[in-house]
Parts: structure tokens; sequence; C-alpha cells
């Protein structure tokens, strides 16, 4: 919006925005993510520390997974175009091969 109005003269600034709107984009996209391992190690270790089968982590590991291919496969689609290359087709395939599982 800036470059079309130039609302803004320093460049500096500029720049600093961008590189802190690119640090929180990329931090909103992995904090769930994060949490989901954590949450997955977590039921991982307490399975292993009561002697059981960590099947609860597992789960949630393989159905976190999946959903993070599929929303992958879908996000990586030229919608302008509608391009749908390999990777798509192989990132949705996982993730409904890994609910199956699930």
């Amino acid at each position: 919006m800036n470059r079309d109005f130039d609302l803004i003269k320093d460049e500096g600034l500029i720049k600093f925005v961008n590189v802190m709107l690119t640090i929180l984009s990329w931090i909103s996209i992995c904090m769930p993510i994060l949490a989901l391992a954590v949450w997955a190690a977590g039921l991982i270790e307490r399975s292993i520390d009561f002697n059981e089968i960590p099947i609860g982590g597992v789960c949630v590991a393989l159905a976190g997974v999946s959903f993070v291919l599929f929303t992958f496969g879908v996000l990586k689609i030229k919608w302008n175009n509608f391009r749908f290359s390999f990777l798509n087709g192989f990132c949705i395939f996982l993730a409904f091969c890994g609910l199956t599982t699930y």
C-alpha cells in the first residue's frame, strides 16, 4: 500500500515493518505445528512413564501431520490459473493416507 500512495518516506521503517510482518507470519504458521509436536511428545512420554502403549501420542501426531499436509497441499495450488502440481497431489494423498491410518 505504501508503494502505491507513498505515505511513508523512510525506507528503513518500511524494511523494519516488512521484516516484522515476515517474522510474525512465520511464527503464526509454526506455532500450531510446534504446539502439536509438544502435545504429541507429552502424550508419548506420559504413556511411557506408565508403561502403556503410546497410541494416543502417535494418533495425535498422525492426525496433526495429516492436517498440515492437507493444508500445505491445498494452499500450494496456483488458484489464479488452477495449476495443480505433483507436490499438491502427493501432499493431499499423504494426508488422506494418514487420516485413514489414524
